[in-house]
């Protein structure tokens, strides 16, 4: 009975797991079927259809539903007002095949016919809406707009921005080029530069947290002309040294380049229509006085710009800006262009617009000078290159021990120095920054002759010494300028244009250096030393040892001639060593001769606790005495004491319990002797009359008895005895 209630109840459990298994095969089947037609839901079967702009030629396509799912194909959960579209397909529209034709057009065609007609809604420039069927949707993308962002499919159309979360799907559309696109090929003057178009950056496209236009840094100061203009109108103008490009600006997607759009420039070499004037009587800009077409209008009919040109830029970036033409003048030019022609431009009925002359400044000379930018009060005369100039000094008091003796080190820069006049400087001064950089250079100097210093590399900042010991922050320095090519450049009418500056130690300056203190006398040799060459600033001339108030002075040529015993060179000459007697308190001062026409001297003191004697004495004590072992012999006392208590403790204990056994065996051994007595007795009673030999073995027998008889009543104790003391105590207990 209990075996088919055991079998009943296991078919239910079969039964039960099977019905689960069935219902888990039915739940991920229906898992299955819903995940498959999400994603066929996600798939877009629609194709873009690249053609030029304005062109009917298709250059290439791109099948949405045909853009594999890859983390940089997808925008991840996309999410438009409030509404989330989850993740969302990448299609990249390349513009390569479409290179100066003026931008390109995208038209969409359905792939499959049962997918309906749909609207397509996407931002045209940065505010208006375009919501179009499939059938009739183009997207674009050139100089005025530029179709890049979010497009949103929906059933119906899509005409105000808070209604973009109503549709079913979506995707990210964006154009993008490798390398620069380019409308157009221009041709053009340098400094008598056509106006073209830029894309606008407020205007040219829907600007969100992934997608931004910018400038280049050409154009970074300026602003559109006029300001309700399409778009950027700025002089045509080559904005690489080595390319004849002009690049207007770059689309960046999540902070990644991805597009650049521009022209390509040709520069032609021809007359034009321009006006040379004074800086210095600077009228307001106009074209009067141009030549050879003078142009009466006044200034305020035309739209200038200045254009500071590639060869008057340091890095290798030309600029314009935009009306701000009464600053910054020496080195530009200034485009005079027409008002009442410039619309025609921004609204595409001309291509490019000419200026009507260009304004040229006349070069003058003015002053450049290249020289600290804060000049100490200290000056010295210096010879240099058979030249006596008045040299700048900074004077570093070294010998006070002081920790902020190097703090201006790091203060002084070299820079252009500006004209007198207010007006030529405030002019001046942006194109010297453009043009040239100011750097710190050190030089070699002999005395008379300034030449390179070789490895030396500019610098626009001196860094502090870490230490008051370092000596190679002293020398002679110029202040130079350079170019965008890193060579020395300056205007050519200035003459001998970069200033000399030194940093010098004061005369006669004495540094004490840390003390040298040894424990004994003998570890002094070797240690007082002077390195001939400090620093590539100061040579070795003297060596003075004070030793018990006795000044003895060792000269360069002393030690070089081997005159002297106690003071030699070491094996490469980089040092001379004393090798002589040492006395406490001993002092060395290394003096120091430059080509700057100072001294200064390093002294050290050096000093022992114990002559060399006491060394000596100690050493042989040491070696004399017998080693010191009292912590090992106490150490050992005390461990014998402690095993000599265990063993006393532990004999005690076993004489005891010995003890206890003896008296228990000898209790026991008392009554067997008595019988064995009475037996004995009784035995010699009966057996009177018997034979010697009979007797004899009739004893035998007895004690053979008797000793059977004790040996069976005393196993116990022996085996108990046996194991606490040994065979050989049984055996000796037992013997008694």
């Amino acid at each position: 009975m209990t075996l088919l209630k055991t079998t009943s109840h296991f078919s239910t459990i079969v039964m039960i797991w099977n019905l689960s298994g069935v219902l888990t095969e039915i739940l991920l089947l229906g898992l299955l079927f819903n995940y498959t037609t999400s994603s066929q839901d996600k798939k877009i079967p629609l194709k873009l259809i690249v053609k030029p702009k304005g062109g009917k030629q298709v250059k290439s396509s791109v099948t949405i539903s045909d853009i594999k799912d890859s983390e940089e194909n997808v925008f991840t959960n996309l999410i438009i007002k409030n509404k989330s579209y989850g993740n969302v397909t990448i299609v990249r529209v390349d513009m390569k095949e479409c290179l100066n034709s003026k931008g390109v057009d995208v038209y969409v065609e359905k792939v499959t016919n049962n997918y309906p007609d749909y609207y397509l809604t996407n931002y045209k420039g940065d505010v208006n809406l375009d919501s179009q069927q499939i059938k009739n949707k183009k997207f674009e993308c050139d100089e005025t707009t530029c179709d890049n962002g979010v497009v949103i499919i929906s059933k119906e159309k899509i005409t105000k921005a808070e209604n973009l979360g109503t549709g079913n799907n979506a995707f990210l559309l964006l154009f993008t080029m490798k390398e620069l696109y380019t409308l157009s090929k221009i041709k053009t003057i340098d400094k008598f530069n056509k106006l073209v178009r830029c894309p606008h950056k407020i205007k040219w496209m829907k600007a969100d947290y992934t997608l931004e236009y910018k400038y280049i840094e050409s154009f970074m100061d300026s602003k559109s002309m006029p300001d309700n203009a399409k778009h950027f109108l700025v002089p045509a103008q080559k904005t690489s040294y080595s390319k004849n490009i002009m690049e207007c600006g770059s689309l960046y997607f999540k902070g990644k380049k991805v597009l650049s759009i521009g022209y390509n420039i040709e520069y032609e070499n021809k007359e034009y229509n321009k006006a040379i004037i004074e800086l210095t009587t600077f009228p307001a800009p106009d074209c009067a006085r141009a030549s050879p077409n003078p142009s009466p209008l006044v200034h305020n009919k035309y739209g200038i710009f200045k254009y500071i040109p590639i060869e008057s830029s340091f890095d290798d970036v030309q600029r314009i800006f935009y009306s701000n033409y009464r600053e910054h003048l020496f080195g530009s030019v200034l485009l005079l262009y027409k008002y009442d022609n410039v619309p025609a431009v921004d609204t595409k009925q001309k291509e490019d617009l000419e200026p009507t002359c260009t304004v040229i400044f006349k070069e003058f000379n003015v002053m450049f000078n290249v020289d600290l930018k804060e000049k100490p009060p200290l000056t010295k005369p210096f010879n240099i290159n058979g030249i006596e100039r008045k040299i700048s000094v900074h004077e570093i008091d070294i010998a006070s021990g002081a920790t902020t003796i190097f703090v201006g080190i790091g203060k002084i820069e070299c820079d252009i120095i500006m004209p007198k006049s207010a007006y030529l400087e405030r002019n001046l001064r942006t194109f010297f920054k453009y043009k040239y950089k100011p750097f710190i250079r050190r030089k070699k100097y002999d005395g008379s002759k300034v030449t390179p210093l070789v490895g030396y590399k500019d610098t626009r900042n001196l860094k502090e010494p870490s230490s008051r010991m370092d000596f190679s922050i002293y020398g002679l320095y110029q202040c130079i300028t350079i170019d965008n090519t890193n060579k020395d450049s300056w205007p050519k009418y200035a003459k001998d244009p970069f200033n000399y500056f030194a940093i010098l130690p004061m005369n006669n300056s004495v540094i004490k250096e840390d003390e040298i203190k040894v424990n004994y006398i003998h570890e002094l040799k070797g240690k007082g030393k002077c390195v001939v060459d400090k620093d590539g600033f100061g040579t070795l001339k003297l060596v003075v040892i004070h030793i018990n108030n006795v000044k003895k002075n060792y000269t360069i040529s002393d030690i070089a001639n081997l005159q002297t015993s106690e003071v030699k060179y070491n094996s490469n000459k980089s040092e001379v060593i004393y090798s002589g007697e040492y006395e406490n308190n001993f002092l060395m001062t290394c003096e120091y001769e430059t080509l700057f026409s100072l001294n200064f001297s390093l002294e050290r003191e050096y000093k022992f606790h114990a002559s060399s004697d006491k060394y000596n004495v100690d050493k042989e004590q040491r070696i004399q005495k017998p080693p010191d072992n009292t912590p090992v012999i106490i150490a050992s006392v005390v461990a014998v004491g402690f095993i000599a208590i265990a063993v006393v403790v532990a004999f005690v204990l076993l004489r005891r319990r010995q003890k206890k056994r003896k008296r228990r065996r000898l209790s026991g051994k008392g009554g067997i002797g008595t019988t064995s007595t009475k037996t004995g007795t009784s035995t010699s009673a009966t057996d009177v009359g018997k034979s010697p030999k009979d007797k004899k073995k009739k004893m035998f027998n007895v004690q053979a008895s008797t000793s059977q008889s004790e040996d069976s009543t005393d196993v116990g104790d022996r085996d108990n005895l046996r194991n606490l003391i040994g065979t050989k105590e049984v055996v000796r207990l037992t013997a008694k």
